[in-house]
């Protein structure tokens, strides 16, 4: 399925349902080859799970994994786009059409990696807090691995 006919525009940036032709970069050390394979092995349009191009200047610079996982919760499952300012105002563009737009929701979750500083970042510069440790959350070389799971709650976004 693909995404809907929608563009989130917002501080020098927008954001719209990724598309087969896309071609996004690999910014967070995944090889292009493999981020292809992973993002087109599914669907990346479905009621659970959407992904959103990042695009500036008409080129497509990064993207959001973002996932429903209740109805008053979505997760950000992946955020690439250039650190910083660029993936910054992806979130805040993302989090106030979300807020927006879902009456129900409550709060965007995002999940970090160990060792990904740059995503924890940028995502407590938009207003997420720390909420704790997902342990055997991730499995990498066969091996269980913990996260880091942030929150930001409408209550503190509206």
């Amino acid at each position: 399925m693909s995404g809907p006919a929608l563009r989130l525009a917002g501080e020098g940036l927008c954001l719209r349902p990724l598309r087969a032709a896309d071609d996004p970069p690999a910014v967070g050390g995944e090889d292009r080859a493999a981020l292809r394979e992973r993002l087109w092995a599914g669907d990346f349009w479905s009621p659970t799970t959407q992904v959103w191009a990042a695009e500036a200047g008409g080129c497509v610079c990064g993207y959001l994994e973002v996932a429903r996982l209740r109805p008053d919760t979505l997760r950000l499952e992946r955020g690439e786009a250039p650190a910083g300012e660029p993936r910054q105002a992806a979130l805040r563009t993302l989090a106030e059409y979300a807020f927006a737009t879902f009456a129900g929701l409550g709060r965007l979750e995002a999940i970090v990696w160990p060792g990904d500083v740059a995503w924890r970042a940028d995502l407590q510069a938009v207003g997420f807090r720390s909420e704790g440790t997902l342990r055997g959350y991730r499995l990498t070389d066969g091996r269980l691995g913990d996260v880091r799971c942030l929150c930001l709650c409408r209550a503190d976004w509206c």
